[in-house]
């Protein structure tokens, strides 16, 4: 990859994924490639934020969404590369909005991703954008990575009633995994 990524980087195998990240202070996790042998290409997929890996990855395997990616990913040719709109790395979304002034590193991944390292990208963010808190900052951040990776082909997924991007742990919770693994192959095969 020619990205610069930030933080210290960390890797863990689970299962026959290598699984690396840029983690700084324990406080920020910038970025998170799962990589798979049978996978050769990578996809960009926005997310939010909350997860349990941080730091050096103590709960990596409880780590429900990354779990789920890597199963979606699985036999479609292609990575998932992970990056938050925020990059403080919390458990949870109450510890995330209650450390809201931390919500950024000194330096943003963003503004270091080379597009050429990706075939697409996945915004899976969820519905943060609806909340009253925060709203306008949230939609900012949206727009301003939107633009970022405006060149890249958009892998379009289902969505929110309010048509805002499905987060993974939607995509187990209402079974589409499945569908979302085929819609991931089909985008692979078009790319080539």
């Amino acid at each position: 990859m020619k990205s610069i990524l930030i933080g210290t980087e960390y890797k863990r195998t689970l299962e026959d994924w290598e699984i690396s990240w840029g983690s700084t202070n324990n406080l920020y996790r910038h970025w998170c490639k799962q990589v798979h042998g049978l996978n050769n290409g990578f996809i960009l997929v926005v997310m939010f934020n909350p997860g349990s890996l941080k730091g050096q990855g103590i709960k990596l395997s409880r780590d429900t969404t990354l779990r789920i990616l890597r199963e979606v990913f699985q036999g479609t040719g292609l990575n998932p590369f992970i990056i938050n709109l925020f990059d403080f790395s919390a458990s949870t979304t109450d510890e995330f909005f209650n450390n809201w002034e931390k919500r950024d590193g000194e330096k943003l991944i963003f503004d270091d991703l080379a597009l050429s390292d990706f075939k697409g990208v996945l915004y899976a963010y969820g519905d943060y954008e609806n909340l009253r808190t925060y709203r306008s900052i949230i939609i900012d951040r949206i727009d301003f990575v939107r633009n970022k990776s405006s060149l890249l082909p958009e892998i379009s997924l289902c969505k929110n009633i309010s048509g805002t991007p499905r987060h993974p742990y939607s995509w187990q919770l209402k079974k589409l995994k499945n569908d979302i693994r085929n819609i991931i192959k089909e985008f692979a095969i078009h790319d080539v």
